[in-house]
């Protein structure tokens, strides 16, 4: 009876233990859901945050669903999520741009809810970055300024033209029509017969006028946004209370815009696989002073304001073993300018983005005109050319005495000179490259030449003649190739050597067969035979799961042990 006890008990201990260790052995379930980083953009810089309400000197931005609290300006939220921002000028301040991952957001296409500005959107694939820019109605200074007694004033502002000046506005094609009592005319009509009447810079309406409707017509060619009024007589904006109002009419912004990552300027504008930068608009240095969009291209990428028609000079530059394959932009075609990797372009009444315009592509190898090579291959090309491919020609050089080459090496038995010649090549992307000649560069690039009527009876070793200087290269034979390094290009010549048993060194050879064993190494290896292990548990063993993952084998193992213990005892006992 004591025995059966005694079994139950050892059996029971044992069963414990696995099972209080075994479910730590099992696939760990990974969090498939993707986050993403939202918040305000520090362009603007704000005076303080609290729990997601940033706020300017001219105004607040209050971001909603993102969880932010305390001073946080950024927030992780899921895929999904819907974003709510309402943007709130200052008392006699405007809202005056408002941008998303550095993209304009029309002012007037968002909603209003009194005196603030709302505008939502959803997170999608990528980062948020939210930037809005108040300022005071009568100019750059932020904060408020006072009314004007009783009656009903506005003021004009504008971006790229005069502001506070009506003639620059009519000059620009832009023509204000005021509502009164219900009758439309334009601001000039309304001062010409009293009804509005100029106050330094302010347009006041006479004080018995209770109601104003103003809309904004532009005929021009230029893109404006319009704030502060309607666009037709439809949807005038109507202004009831005492005091300054604002009309304001900016050109639209056009930005060229790249990032070297999906989050600085978004998705949609990461450049992969080369770099971008603006030299020249319109044949003068880019205009770097626009808030909007100051950044000509850096290290970050770039965004610049250009405007529509303006002729742009831009530098796409590829990085080694990528060539540039879209030849237009928005439907501007690119044209080949002078300078490698440089082009023009019309810049097009729309936003251009630099992405998706480099793709893979491979170096190219001419063995047409040699004879004595059947084949040649090049390795770490991008220590040749920094962007673009390397096109390496190789050509018989008859005629070439071979006799200092043969001197370098002892027991030389025949040689044979070819000429290798290396070019970089760039995409112009329309079938045809910029070609550079490389003779010198620092770090050196490998080449593997085939050898016509090779005899594995003997070594072979590379001597270089360039400038007049003989050179013998650290030589290695693969597969009757001759491998070797080299950042100089002339005249090389292959020399066939008797065979010795020395290593690879300067004027000798080794041989390898297609694995890299060293088939003339006295002490080579058998390959050595490779452990069968078994993974307990899939979850990467990293970090803390490091120290997880080995309390887990010893639970395991340990528990194994005492089943075992006990199953002895009981043999011993029996």
């Amino acid at each position: 009876m004591y025995k059966s006890r005694r079994k139950i008990f050892v059996f029971l201990l044992a069963l414990v233990l696995l099972l209080g260790v075994l479910p730590e052995f099992h696939v760990r379930a990974e969090d498939n859901s993707q986050t993403y980083k939202v918040g305000a953009d520090d362009h603007t810089l704000w005076d303080r945050v609290q729990d997601g309400v940033f706020q300017y000197a001219a105004g607040s931005m209050e971001i909603e669903g993102t969880g932010l609290q305390g001073d946080a300006a950024q927030a992780d939220v899921e895929a999904g999520t819907e974003i709510t921002i309402t943007l709130t000028p200052s008392k006699d301040c405007v809202l005056r741009s408002f941008m998303v991952n550095g993209q304009s957001i029309a002012v007037a296409s968002m909603t209003t809810n009194g005196a603030s500005y709302i505008y939502k959107t959803k997170v999608e694939n990528a980062d948020l970055k939210f930037e809005p820019s108040f300022e005071a109605s009568g100019g750059n200074v932020p904060g408020p300024n006072p009314g004007t007694g009783n009656n009903i004033c506005f003021r004009l502002e504008g971006d790229g033209i005069s502001s506070n000046d009506y003639a620059t506005w009519k000059n620009n094609n832009i023509e204000i029509y005021i509502g009164i009592e219900n009758t439309y005319k334009t601001l000039q009509e309304w001062i010409g017969e009293n009804k509005i009447s100029v106050d330094g810079a302010e347009y006041r309406v006479v004080d018995s006028v209770d109601t104003v409707k103003v809309y904004v017509l532009n005929s021009g060619s230029g893109k404006y946004m319009i704030q502060g009024a309607g666009s037709s007589q439809e949807n005038a904006v109507t202004w009831t209370e005492k005091g300054i109002h604002s009309i304001q009419v900016d050109k639209e912004r056009i930005t060229i815009t790249w990032g070297y990552d999906s989050i600085t300027y978004g998705e949609d504008a990461y450049l992969e696989h080369g770099t971008a930068r603006i030299i020249q608009i319109n044949d003068a240095a880019p205009n770097t002073n626009d808030s909007y969009g100051n950044n000509a291209g850096d290290n970050r990428g770039g965004n610049l304001v250009v405007q529509p028609g303006d002729k742009v000079t831009v530098e796409l530059k590829p990085d080694y073993g990528y060539q540039l394959t879209n030849v237009s932009l928005n439907g501007e075609k690119l044209k080949a300018a002078k300078d490698v990797s440089t082009f023009t372009f019309t810049m097009p009444n729309t936003q251009i983005h630099f992405k998706g315009i480099f793709e893979k592509a491979e170096d190219t190898v001419d063995t047409s005109a040699a004879k004595e090579v059947t084949s040649a291959s090049i390795s770490n090309g991008a220590n040749a050319a920094g962007s673009g491919n390397l096109q390496l020609t190789v050509a018989d050089s008859t005629g070439y005495d071979m006799t200092a080459a043969q001197q370098k090496v002892a027991g030389a038995v025949s040689a044979q000179a070819v000429e290798l010649d290396l070019n970089q090549i760039v995409a112009k992307g329309d079938g045809t490259n910029w070609e550079t000649t490389i003779t010198e560069f620092t770090n050196p690039i490998t080449l593997s030449l085939g050898i016509n009527n090779y005899d594995a009876n003997y070594d072979y070793v590379v001597v270089r003649d360039h400038n007049g200087t003989t050179t013998a290269l650290p030589t290695k034979v693969i597969d009757g190739k001759v491998t070797f390094e080299t950042n100089q290009f002339s005249t090389y010549v292959i020399v066939k050597k008797e065979k010795t048993t020395a290593g690879t060194s300067t004027g000798g050879s080794s041989h390898e067969d297609s694995k890299g064993n060293d088939n003339n190494s006295s002490d080579a290896q058998p390959a050595a035979t490779q452990a069968v292990t078994q993974e307990l548990d899939v979850v990467p063993k990293t970090g803390e799961g490091i120290a997880t993952y080995i309390t887990e084998i010893m639970l395991l193992f340990g528990g194994i042990l005492l089943i075992t213990m006990g199953i002895l005892l009981q043999r011993k006992r029996g």
